[in-house]
């Protein structure tokens, strides 16, 4: 008599090595869509800024403005680089599936963990920049700075 729980369990593994898998797809797609909204995003608020500068030195005056611009420029840069450290990421996810020995495997996932951990960080900070550089913004036209309306 064959034992079918054998069977059933090696499909219950491809399954889930088949979701898995789908997971990861998804995972990534969203990765690649986060990373460039950051970027169309702290680019747009660079772009802003530059396009009305002399109106929103005389609102918010330079520090304000300052801060404001740089916060957008370092989530630009932070973006940037995240779309490179998930190349970099992707690329030594890659190596080591092809990899044939064991301790190249090994390094391999080791350095695709080394950027997949740097591109998250990068994403976190291209999003508290520019959310800071909002913030500044926003809060700089409500506390002040702004010219009296007369109706």
């Amino acid at each position: 008599m064959r034992d079918n729980s054998s069977d059933v369990n090696i499909e219950l593994h491809k399954m889930a090595v088949e979701q898995h898998k789908a997971n990861r797809e998804s995972l990534l797609a969203n990765e690649a869509f986060t990373i460039s909204m950051q970027q169309v995003v702290a680019g747009g608020l660079l772009i802003g800024c530059l396009t009305k500068l002399s109106e929103l030195f005389q609102l918010f005056g330079g520090v304000k403005l300052g801060l404001s611009f740089s916060l957008a420029g370092i989530a630009l840069v932070a973006a940037v680089l995240a779309a490179q450290f998930r190349h970099d990421y992707r690329m030594w996810d890659v190596k080591a599936a092809a990899a044939s020995e064991k301790e190249a495997q090994r390094s391999c996932f080791t350095s695709a963990g080394k950027f997949l951990r740097l591109m998250r960080r990068a994403m976190w900070t291209a999003t508290a920049c520019t959310v800071a550089a909002v913030v500044v913004m926003v809060g700089s036209a409500l506390t002040g700075n702004l010219p009296a309306v007369h109706l």
